[in-house]
């Protein structure tokens, strides 16, 4: 968790990365059970991050649009 936690808030990984591990946030926690409540808060605060990211995509700019389309599957 702490790896994903770095590297989707790091400027060093691919932006074509972000959304696959948003989607792997989904996985553990389902696999975790109870046992992701402890990282529920942040992972929450990223989720909400991404949210907010993609409200202020310009939608004249189609990459960024598709790229705003990923991060809401992935967040779903």
């Amino acid at each position: 968790m702490a790896i994903l936690l770095a590297n989707i808030r790091s400027d060093d990984i691919p932006r074509s990365t972000r959304p696959m591990i948003l989607s792997c946030f989904g996985d553990i926690a389902l696999h975790s059970g109870e046992k992701f409540e402890k990282y529920l808060s942040v992972v929450m605060s990223v989720l909400e991050s991404a949210a907010k990211i993609v409200n202020d995509i310009d939608p004249e700019d189609e990459e960024m649009v598709e790229f705003g389309i990923e991060i809401k599957e992935s967040i779903c």
